[in-house]
């Protein structure tokens, strides 16, 4: 995770999502491409690695967890 920080994320899905979009739209951030993976409802990634939740690579993190834009799925 070179471009972003190692997070957590409850759910990882598209920006044309609608609960995504709702965010996107409420929080003024502009998505180019509606296919951007975004995760919500975000922590960061603990030494003990994610519990329930998706381990997630984010290139903008900006919003305190809400949400996440850019995200990439990494093992851990």
């Amino acid at each position: 995770c070179s471009t972003g920080t190692e997070s957590c994320c409850d759910n990882v899905t598209m920006a044309d999502d609608p609960d995504a979009a709702a965010l996107i739209s409420l929080l003024g951030i502009t998505v180019g491409d509606p296919t951007t993976p975004v995760g919500l409802s975000c922590t960061v990634l603990p030494a003990t690695g994610c519990q329930n939740s998706a381990p997630v690579c984010c290139e903008n993190n900006n919003f305190d967890g809400l949400i996440n834009v850019g995200c990439v799925a990494i093992n851990v």
